[in-house]
């Protein structure tokens, strides 16, 4: 109830002021992109200064509207414009009735329906002016004059409020007081690191991404170790499981491990969990020989962490899920590479751990996983 009052509380203030804002966009080619929500859809534009309108494809207009993004209410007449090559054509106009850039919302803003499947979204003038003043250097992108509402007492008491939040595993509560916070004061280093935290646990990797590169960008030479070590994984794990980018991912996870290990700022059980992801990276781009490898250092660091020994997994006393998942996946490995006894071992040794996929393939392939075994790591 506490809380619950400080933010209504909070909530209620008005102040003056003026503030301003920097967003990283994403380069793509020769244009830059940036993040939106459109009617609370997840779209990435083109920040075209030149084009008179935000302008979204057929099939953008179609796909919202058969999912009540849009409604005939918002189809607001037609009009026509002229394209590269010079022709003029007609197109739809219509509402949209809310734009969050960056956790700023503009409202009622027009944009047309360009004609083909494959027309760009751009975010043209209609939208573009409502930011009010801007300045952009290369990929970063500043709105000036930003209605700064929140004192710094009542900053410091929405900074409480977050970390609140996330104890208490209520990530998208905290990831909005994290935005006021950026939008009045700006986020510090460990600031920016709880809300790339909060994104990653909540599945918005993409948001994760850009929080992790502007805290490197902004952090990463005057940081130490430790602060690193977050933000690498974090960056390792939305390319994972989020972009299923792999090659990517393993780029990150090859600067987090290291770290990880030399630090030892948690348990060895995280590392397990890395070097695991890490494995299955190298596997799914069929590096298979790297990946066993990795899932060799895996077994090996959930072993230590957990005291479990191989010898007792073989003799039925223990059982592990992580360890049942590892070497389910190692096993498969080594049937890529051929190796045909190691993975039958891995096999029943997973199954051994209570993996339900491993169990139902020794039963198919007759491989007795309730007797005493040896074989690799013996």
């Amino acid at each position: 109830m506490k809380y619950l009052f400080l933010f209504a509380l909070i909530i209620t203030f008005t102040f003056s002021g003026k503030a301003q804002k920097t967003i990283q966009m994403e380069k793509d080619g020769g244009v830059y992109k940036i993040a939106c929500l459109v009617n609370g859809v997840k779209m990435k534009f083109i920040f075209d200064t030149g084009a008179a309108a935000v302008c979204i494809s057929e099939t953008m207009a179609e796909y919202l509207y058969e999912n009540d993004y849009l409604t005939d209410e918002d189809f607001i007449g037609t009009g026509s414009s002229t394209v590269a090559d010079g022709r003029i054509v007609d197109h739809l106009n219509i509402n949209l009735r809310d734009i969050e850039i960056a956790g700023m919302h503009l409202s009622n803003v027009k944009a047309v329906v360009v004609e083909g499947q494959k027309a760009p979204l751009l975010l043209g003038q209609t939208a573009i002016k409502e930011l009010g003043r801007i300045s952009i250097d290369g990929d970063r992108l500043t709105i000036h004059n930003i209605d700064n509402n929140y004192s710094d007492e009542e900053i410091d008491k929405l900074i409480e409020l977050a970390k609140n939040h996330m104890l208490f595993g209520r990530e998208a509560a905290a990831i909005e007081c994290f935005l006021i916070i950026d939008n009045n004061r700006g986020l510090s280093d460990d600031g920016l690191r709880h809300l790339a935290l909060c994104y990653q646990s909540n599945g918005q990797y993409e948001e994760c991404l850009q929080i992790c590169k502007r805290w490197i960008r902004e952090y990463d030479r005057t940081s130490d170790d430790k602060e690193k070590t977050f933000i690498y994984g974090y960056m390792a794990n939305s390319f994972y499981f989020g972009l299923k980018d792999y090659n990517q991912a393993i780029l990150w996870y090859q600067k987090f491990i290291p770290l990880f290990e030399t630090h030892n700022y948690m348990s060895k059980f995280g590392v397990a969990s890395e070097e695991y992801y890490l494995a299955n990276c190298y596997y799914k781009l069929q590096r298979y020989y790297e990946a066993k490898s990795m899932f060799h250092n895996a077994i090996h660091d959930q072993c230590s962490y957990t005291g479990i020994t191989i010898k007792e997994i073989r003799v039925n006393k223990v059982v592990d899920e992580r360890l049942g998942e590892i070497f389910y996946d190692y096993a498969y490995c080594c049937y890529k590479l051929n190796e045909e006894p190691n993975g039958d071992d891995l096999l029943i040794l997973a199954a051994k751990c209570g993996n339900e996929y491993a169990i139902k393939d020794c039963e198919k392939y007759k491989l007795n996983y309730k007797q005493t075994s040896g074989g690799l790591f013996d």
